[in-house]
């Protein structure tokens, strides 16, 4: 997917992962994006924190589908 940046408007690819941790880290479910698909896969592979950012889904309020970059 793309992800338009917060201080640059640009659309950047980014790599996302839907991840639910487990109980004990009191977090709850999330959409993590990564840089590219490697640190992806060292995240799901050995659960190292290469994460770029993540939305935690408890504070989403509403989703809206669009079909081409603006």
């Amino acid at each position: 997917m793309h992800k338009r940046g917060e201080n640059l408007s640009a659309w950047k690819r980014r790599y996302f992962a839907l991840i639910d941790p487990p109980p004990e880290m009191n977090l709850g479910a999330a959409i993590y994006y990564f840089d590219n698909e490697k640190s992806l896969s060292r995240m799901l592979e050995i659960g190292e924190h290469t994460q770029k950012g993540q939305l935690f889904l408890e504070h989403v309020k509403k989703v809206c589908i669009k079909s081409q970059f603006a």
